[in-house]
């Protein structure tokens, strides 16, 4: 890693670190009384001011909030100190009026009421302060959007990185921060938001900071991912239950405990959009129909327990599949005749075989793992296992190569030489011709004899449409009728250019 890359590395890190929802009350020039233009110099004075005063047990001076404990105040000068967190913690705190930067007195006052307003809006939702939450973030995303996207706060952070005149930093530490301030923007956000009652409300202000909608997709998802994690948790806990024979406990369990973390789901990261909220919800009812299955299979009378575990599963349910077999249950364990099955994988194991012939490796792992927590054989449960790690394997690039035969090569030097011999009998100066088409010809035709991914009937297909374009050639020239040279070499190219490359991308196509 380079110097330089490494200073960039060290700021965004930084940034990272300190973006939390104590961002602006952790800040330490909040915590000392100092502007974040503060020289060395008054940085050195405040500490010995401010530290005899504590040391001796005297009041705080003028400007240094009450609530930081003394050794939060002595860290927050520890971290003055060092420059490459002082120009991170800089971002974070007011700047006052231009002084030799050079910069438009608009962008210091558009700066400092981005500060202001995130700072007071974080505080309202810690509770901090009684404020309405609401003008607070769209003030700071609106000034925040506005700040980032002007070229003078830019050369202001240029600006300071000279001032400091701290070799550790340069113009690669200010690159490090525009690539990551704007995902230390919403960080605290995020947090709040995973954390919070009622996160429809907060969700809704991630995409007024503007972050395109995969910056915003990936904050949603880091907001849910205590939910996932709760919830994955929770069916394999229920799966336990079902194991020790205990269905009365894991409907209970089920019943009492799944709807909450599910329905938030759907507020933060709607299956619509989320093929992991999908896979996840599915997964859920497919392991109530299952408790709802031994429930009514167990001794005793669990009539309304069963009816209930039932109903939840049809409301979480989107797959046909499932529906049908979720129905089809409950009609037999609350009816007259009893039909209790778990939940028919067999569709599971199309929709996995689909998915890995269109290359969607991540989505068939979603579905492996379903597979994986409530098929009823082992054998499909080890089976899927297996195909994990075959996933896990074409992700990273490997192992690659299956139907790589000697036929496979034979057929593709076949379908070479047969263009070559088009362009060689057909063209009066076929030398030059020849090596410009036959060489990328025969690269194109060698990767696909070697590409696993582009199945077995790839080739002869090839070499059916050279036939037929080698009839329809032969035929015209058998005629007497001279064909146009640059209709031959079109030809060619097309069989042996295109057409390989062709067939070796259709599979990438979803």
């Amino acid at each position: 890693m380079g110097a330089n890359e490494s200073r960039g590395r060290a700021a965004a890190g930084r940034l990272r670190a300190i973006a939390t929802p104590q961002l602006y009350r952790r800040n330490p020039f909040r915590i000392t009384g100092l502007n974040a233009t503060a020289s060395r110099r008054t940085v050195r004075e405040q500490r010995l001011r401010v530290l005899g005063v504590l040391d001796v047990g005297g009041a705080r001076p003028t400007g240094v909030p009450a609530d930081p404990t003394p050794e939060e105040i002595r860290a927050a000068f520890d971290a003055l100190g060092n420059t490459e967190h002082r120009f991170v913690d800089e971002l974070f705190w007011t700047w006052g009026t231009p002084e030799d930067c050079g910069c438009p007195p608009q962008l210091h006052d558009k700066h400092d009421l981005a500060v202001a307003a995130h700072s007071a809006a974080l505080e309202a939702e810690t509770e901090h302060t009684e404020d309405h939450q609401a003008p607070l973030w769209d003030e700071a995303a609106r000034s925040w959007a506005v700040t980032l996207s002007s070229e003078a706060f830019w050369g202001h952070l240029a600006h300071r990185v000279e001032s400091l005149g701290d070799r550790r930093l340069d113009e690669s530490t200010v690159d490090g921060i525009r690539g990551a301030l704007p995902g230390a923007l919403v960080a605290p956000l995020v947090a709040l938001t995973a954390e919070s009652s009622e996160p429809h409300r907060l969700v809704r202000y991630l995409p007024l900071f503007g972050g395109d909608k995969h910056t915003v997709a990936d904050a949603r998802s880091e907001a849910a991912e205590p939910t996932y994690q709760r919830v994955e948790s929770l069916l394999k806990e229920l799966r336990t239950l079902l194991d020790q024979g205990k269905a009365r406990t894991a409907a209970e369990r089920a019943l009492a405990e799944l709807p909450a973390p599910l329905d938030r789901l759907e507020d933060l990261v709607p299956r619509k959009d989320f093929r992991r909220t999908a896979s996840v919800t599915e997964l859920a009812a497919v392991s109530l129909n299952n408790i709802g299955v031994a429930l009514a299979d167990s001794a005793g009378a669990h009539h309304a327990l069963t009816k209930d575990v039932f109903a939840l599963a049809t409301r979480y349910s989107t797959d046909p599949d499932t529906l049908a077999t979720v129905k089809r249950n409950r009609q037999g364990a609350l009816g007259a005749g009893r039909v209790s099955a778990p939940v028919d994988v067999g569709h599971l194991w199309n929709t996995v075989t689909g998915y890995i012939k269109r290359g969607r490796y991540s989505d068939a792992t979603l579905v492996l793992n379903t597979i994986i927590e409530v098929a009823p054989r082992s054998e499909d449960r080890e089976q899927a296992r297996r195909m994990m790690v075959q996933m896990r394997q074409l992700q990273d690039g490997g192992p690659p190569r299956r139907y790589v035969s000697a036929s496979r090569v034979f057929l593709a030097l076949l379908h070479v030489a047969f263009g070559v011999t088009l362009l060689a009998t057909l063209l009066t100066s076929p030398l030059l011709p020849v090596f410009l088409i036959g060489v990328p010809g025969l690269v194109g035709a060698l990767g696909l004899a070697t590409d696993a991914s582009a199945g077995r009937g790839r080739l002869p297909g090839l070499l059916v449409t050279d036939a037929v374009a080698g009839l329809v050639l032969w035929l015209v020239d058998s005629t007497g009728t001279p064909i146009p040279a640059w209709i031959t070499v079109v030809t060619a190219v097309l069989l042996l250019v295109v057409g390989t490359v062709r067939v070796r991308t259709e599979r990438t196509r979803v």
